[in-house]
């Protein structure tokens, strides 16, 4: 959540902030016979279940959103039995007002036993709540964390509630006692976890806090040098029964940006210790702790994930996909629909989204992240490397959101998304913004001085103001987990949508029917209670595992358990904290579908120890003791791998240093980057040692470079000075060929980048002629002048040489006009190279054919001229059939005229074993901001629509049936300024159609493209000409796919395949494609692959990948060469 920074000087602010916290509001109506809808939940009313809670906010001119926008946060809720009957309790936090115990009485009924528990809470501003048996009683303890904009540090001391046991009645009595225990912390916390960090049986305890006080940029360099113990997150380690803050010992930032609103525990590393996850607001980055087993921990995010959410709300920890490894998810509050966004949206600012990444921050965007675990990229640094997949997931965009759990709703053996939403006010809404901020200029312009008069005046004002703030209440959000290959999203069918202001939120098993229900702590409204009816319809078995742990941990809370069946197997751990400010001390439940038995249940406990039983019937609850727990003497099951990193052992070192150059100056609303699409990579064996060598390219101002292979394997660099003397070109493509057929390697290097203008000297290419092994610059090739992608050599005209096909990638700074692509005719003679330009005559259709790519030689027709196949950005697939050395595009033939994507790479084989080449194509992926299909396409326009001398671009995506532009009015105004005349406020532009904005006419005659695919596909070649199209596989629709390699990786006679990708220049406000390692789909020789994770086969490609080609190794051996832009060159060895 973004804290409200007045663009007024400091003096205001600090004018405003004079006053002194309270509360006010209208009550949202009450919710009524919400539960009629016959789903998989019900909503139960407050009259049937007894639970009249409400956290209702009052405000007034001193308490409100604009002095202190976290009042809106809402409280937590916990769930847990408290009275030792075996049935889960519910404890509310209430802001302002008092919480509320209810005691389950059975069949979802409960009873309000607040006043005679003790448990009202004391005064303050209380926010999250969590459940400890403190002090290892059998019973469980409540702790609560307060906040606010109290300067008295007495009125934010926390609250340690100790059950002393149940009365006659069987209600348990609470007394406060969290001085005695050292946890009346008068921090500004948000929540707290407890957890054994350094294993020793007893619970230590980790807190997140939080500033009141807004930041403005240029302050953010002194806050990351100062301390602030009361705002920064902080551990405290269990040292008898009292915790003692050992932050600053262990590794914990202290800094002046952190704002914790996301706490969560897991082992995310598999090495059997708890690691911790804390999710900030704003600018600071998240938080990822690696548990260092020496009572230290190690900040890993910015290693750990590629991006992160930028106001990262709660967060949860799961195996999303029954692999093994947990997964999490963060929260943001970036909505599903244009209005919304767009209303809310803020300008974009490249300068200081890049600015915060040199500060050391990370790369941070305005959505929901879902980081998937692929297991440890290094062994002896030990950090897991995730892959956010929140975009191909369908969890990206949840609006306002909170509170994310993670668990089996429907008892399908998969853990579901459950999502929390809405805001009371909505702070962030633009023309709120715009009419605030001129509301408050008038105030200041008549009433310059601090007088009490002019005070209470300002008071007025505010009162005024906060009743004139936008609602934001929205439904909650319930996905359905597809198998561990993302969500869908299940509202009006799950549950019914109904707008509310929904915070913290529990899962549990409130009637011990054998599923899941769902508490949330509603802002002004009556808390709900989501029954869960998937027992009652006869959904799916369940099996619960209830934790006996050791005297200091008598609930295991960190325990890990392991249910196999078959060849599958679920992954749990036992935290209580969980979601936003909430906590669930319940059984572990597991989802088990139509499965009667399980093979086997494991327990490893929280220090180490495990307990194993065997044959276990379904339905029932399991009680597993640590008094049988065990050593864990097993070895750690060894994969046999099939890919390993040998760029140190080899000596091959080289960085891409790719020059500082901002594409968005020239053309602001580009979709990303063109300046950044090399490195140039070529293989092949220039010095006749039967070993392959590689020429990688340099960006502007850096030189290629050569390295030869000697016979050991390792590579040293074979120095040229005339690639020194061509740093200023940029190198995208590049080939190593006999050009004048001498039976030594030449080299052609395809020029290209954005830097230099279109038909500029400097976008030319070169061709270094090989003499001896030394490289020579000739210039007897034709002066394309053309930004360029790729280089393929064939012998198209059967003449005996090869001749060569160059692809023409954009023209600089009128994206996204076609250029040429080329096709150049050898006609070298003995002693002398030389190579002409003959597109125009056998190859016309190559001229403006688009924004190539990629391209490959193959034989479509089973004669001896080799055809074309083209693929680019904005294009769909070109197959250019070779009639006896003149070209005929025949795409419409294919069936793949309609395939228009942003397709980066392309590879051949005959994939299938029929006999005939299969096409495998690399597309953007389906894991970006930008959809496309079929129905509703992504679109683009270019045309000077302002008429003002330059070309503009718009960019068009489609929600709810309409197109829209895919830019807010802030940033296109910034291009074609009417548009702020037209459209006075953000509203009239967030309901305008792209056809409203620019107008059909204009439309009519623009530059037009429509992509509706961006899945990375297989084409199967059906014999007669026409190709199948077969989208590849979830894990290889998460990132960019931009080289493709076949070959039989794992020597069992069929055909693999390994892509690699990743886009890491896509303007600021998309986040960047970054989620691929590389992947290797192992084929069955009949077109079917195998997604093989990056854990068990070893191949681990980290960073921005152009390209990878297959390189000879001594002894017969093969390994990849990958060439990233900006970035080392890597080489993996095939085992």
């Amino acid at each position: 959540m973004n804290l409200l920074i007045l663009n007024t000087q400091k003096l205001r602010y600090a004018y405003l902030s004079f006053f002194v916290l309270m509360g006010c509001n209208k009550l949202v109506k009450e919710i009524k016979n919400a539960g009629d809808d016959p789903n998989l939940f019900t909503i139960r009313t407050s009259e049937d279940t007894g639970i009249d809670f409400k956290n209702s906010i009052v405000e007034n001119a001193n308490l409100n959103g604009i002095l202190y926008e976290y009042l809106y946060n809402g409280g937590g809720v916990a769930l847990a039995d408290f009275n030792g009957d075996g049935l889960s309790d519910l404890y509310f936090i209430s802001n302002l007002n008092s919480n509320k115990l209810y005691l389950n009485s059975g069949g979802l009924k409960f009873k309000d036993i607040t006043k005679t528990s003790n448990t009202k809470g004391n005064n303050g501003y209380s926010t999250g709540v969590t459940v400890v048996d403190i002090n290892s009683d059998g019973k469980l303890d409540i702790y609560i964390c307060k906040s606010g904009k109290y300067n008295n540090p007495d009125d934010r001391r926390n609250e340690l509630l100790i059950n002393k046991g149940n009365n006659k009645d069987g209600i348990p009595i609470f007394e406060e006692k969290g001085k005695d225990y050292g946890l009346d912390l008068p921090h500004y916390s948000t929540q707290a976890a407890f957890f054994d960090y350094d294993r020793d049986n007893d619970l230590d305890m980790f807190l997140i806090n939080h500033g009141t006080q807004p930041y403005e940029d240029e302050m953010i360099d002194s806050l990351q040098k100062t301390s602030a113990p009361f705002q920064s997150s902080r551990l405290f380690k269990n040292e008898k029964g009292f915790y003692k803050d050992v932050s600053a010992i262990s590794g914990i930032i202290d800094n002046g940006l952190s704002f914790g609103l996301g706490i969560a525990i897991g082992d995310l590393n598999n090495d059997g210790w708890p690691d911790i996850l804390v999710g900030n607001d704003f600018s600071e980055k998240d938080y990822l702790y690696l548990n260092k087993r020496n009572g230290k921990f190690e900040e890993v995010i910015k290693k750990a994930a590629k991006h992160i959410s930028y106001f990262s709300m709660g967060n949860d920890i799961a195996d999303i996909n029954n692999d093994g490894w947990l997964d999490f998810i963060t929260l943001d509050m970036m909505s599903e629909h244009n209005y919304d966004i767009k209303t809310s949206m803020s300008g974009m600012n490249p300068e200081k989204f890049y600015d915060l990444t040199k500060k050391g921050l990370h790369h941070q965007y305005m959505y929901n992240a879902l980081q998937l675990n692929n297991g440890i990229l290094n062994e002896k640094e030990g950090v897991p490397v995730f892959s956010d997949i929140a975009q191909i997931s369908n969890v990206s965009n949840t609006d306002w959101s909170w509170g994310p759990l993670l668990f089996d709703m429907d008892n399908d053996g998969w853990k579901d998304l459950f999502i929390s939403n809405g805001i009371k006010k909505d702070f962030r809404n633009n023309d709120f913004l715009k009419y605030k901020q001129k509301r408050f200029d008038a105030f200041f312009a008549a009433n310059g001085e601090q007088t009490p008069q002019n005070k209470q005046k300002a008071r007025a004002l505010i009162s005024e103001l906060v009743g004139e703030m936008p609602n934001r209440s929205k439904p909650n959000y319930f996905f359905k987990n597809k198998n561990g290959q993302g969500y869908e999203k299940k509202n009006n069918l799950w549950a019914k949508d109904i707008a509310t202001n929904s915070n913290g939120a529990v899962y549990g098993d409130l009637d011990n029917d054998g599923d899941l229900d769902i508490v949330v702590n509603n802002m002004d409204n009556l808390a709900f209670i989501y029954e869960n009816t998937a027992r009652n319809n006869e959904t799916g078995n369940f099996f619960k595992v209830k934790l006996r742990g050791p005297k200091g941990n008598l609930n295991a809370v960190g325990a890990r358990v392991k249910i196999v069946y078959g060849k599958n197997k679920q992954v749990q751990e036992f935290y209580p904290t969980r979601g936003f400010q909430s906590a669930s001390s319940t059984n572990i439940h597991f989802g088990l579908s139509s499965l009667e038995e399980i093979d086997e249940l494991t327990v490893s406990w929280p220090d180490g120890k495990q307990s194993s039983y065997k044959n276990l019937k379904v339905n029932q609850l399991f009680e597993a003791d640590y008094l049988s727990a065990k050593n864990d003497t097993s070895l750690a099951d060894k994969e046999n791998l099939y890919f390993k990193d040998i760029t140190i052992e080899k000596s091959l070192s080289f960085l891409h240093q790719e020059n500082d150059y901002d594409d968005f100056k020239r053309e602001s609303l580009l979709p990303h980057k063109l300046s950044q699409t090399g490195p140039a990579l070529a293989i092949g064996d220039i010095d006749d040692n039967g070993l392959d060598d590689i020429y990688i390219g340099g960006a502007k101002a850096q030189a290629g470079k050569i390295f030869l292979q000697n016979e050991k394997g390792n590579f040293i660099e074979h120095t040229q000075p005339a690639f020194h003397s061509d740093s200023n070109f940029e190198d995208t493509g590049a080939l190593f060929f006999d050009a004048d057929n001498d039976g030594d390697l030449d080299l052609y290097v395809v020029s290209g980048g954005n830097e230099e203008e279109h038909n500029s000297e400097g976008l030319n290419d070169r061709l270094y002629e090989n003499i001896n092994g030394g490289f020579n610059r000739i210039l007897t090739i034709p002066s394309l002048k053309t930004s360029g992608s790729c280089v393929k050599a064939s012998d198209f005209d059967q003449d005996g040489d090869l001749d060569l096909f160059i692809g023409g990638r954009q023209k600089p700074g009128n994206y996204p006009e076609p250029v040429n692509s080329f096709i150049l005719q050898n006609h070298s003679t003995t002693g002398s190279i030389k190579f002409v330009d003959v597109t125009k005559k056998v190859a016309p259709s190559l001229l403006n054919v688009g924004m190539v790519t990629d391209a490959i030689w193959f034989n479509s027709n089973g004669d001896e001229y080799p055809d074309l196949f083209i693929v680019g950005e904005w294009m769909s697939p070109r197959i250019l059939q070779n009639e006896h050395g003149n070209f005929m595009d025949v795409t419409e033939r294919t069936k793949l005229e309609n395939q228009t994507g942003w397709w980066f790479s392309v590879a051949s084989s005959d994939i299938d074993g029929d006999g005939d080449e299969d096409i495998i194509a690399g597309n953007l992926g389906m894991n970006y901001k930008y959809n496309a299909s079929e129905k509703e396409p992504f679109e683009i326009y270019q045309k000077d629509f302002d008429s003002n001398g330059t070309k503009d671009i718009v960019l068009g995506y489609y929600d709810l049936g309409n197109l829209y532009p895919l830019r807010g009015r802030e940033c296109s105004s910034n291009q074609v300024p009417t548009i702020k005349e037209k459209f006075a406020t953000y509203h009239q532009f967030a309901e305008a159609t792209l056809m409203d904005v620019y107008g059909q006419p204009n439309l009519n005659n623009a530059l037009h493209y429509s992509a509706n695919t961006f899945a990375t596909s297989y084409f199967e070649n059906k014999g007669d000409g026409t190709f199948q199209v077969h989208p590849l596989k979830f894990s290889s629709q998460i990132s960019s796919v931009n080289t493709i390699n076949i070959n039989d990786f794992d020597n069992d006679g069929n055909l693999d395949i390994v892509i690699a990708g990743n886009w890491y220049v896509s303007e600021v406000e998309t986040p960047r494609n970054d989620a691929s390692y590389g992947l290797f789909l192992k084929g069955d020789g009949k077109g079917n692959f195998e997604e093989v994770p990056a854990y068990q086969s070893g191949l681990y490609i980290d960073g921005d990948v152009r390209k990878a080609q297959l390189i000879t190794t001594p002894n017969k051996g093969k390994a990849l060469v990958i060439a990233k832009n900006n970035d080392l060159l890597q080489l993996i060895d095939i085992q």
